[in-house]
């Protein structure tokens, strides 16, 4: 239960930023700051899915799929791999989950960028 609590909070998090970025940039940015936008977001997006597919092996009998949610995890039972897999529509949605707490922390330079120039100068409109 805690962990879904946490999966939910990262979930909220990730959107928070995706929408400050995307407020502050329509808001204050010109061309430039949309185009870190979109080429963030696709970083984001690309790292996201990747990550989620990416398997490491964090002790010697231990093997976990996916970032920063694992997906499956593979244990060392004798000499052959066990595997420890989600259901398929648990598996998709752990992979969207993933690719968009990617995309949207991606994101966070900006937002801070575009929040540190906003308070220095006044805002029209």
């Amino acid at each position: 239960m805690i962990g879904l609590l946490i999966v939910a909070w990262l979930a909220v998090a990730a959107a928070g930023i995706m929408a400050g970025s995307l407020a502050l940039v329509r808001r204050t940015g010109g061309r430039a700051e949309k185009a870190a936008f979109v080429v963030l977001l696709g970083i984001g997006l690309i790292f996201g899915i990747v990550a989620s597919f990416d398997e490491w092996q964090y002790t010697p009998t231990r093997r976990v799929m996916g970032w920063p949610i694992p997906v499956a995890m593979f244990v060392l039972e004798g000499d052959r791999w066990t595997d420890f897999v989600v259901p398929a529509p648990i598996g998709y949605g752990l992979v969207a989950v993933n690719t968009a707490l990617v995309s949207g922390f991606t994101q966070l330079p900006l937002l801070a960028t575009l929040w540190i120039r906003s308070r220095r100068r006044p805002m029209s409109g």
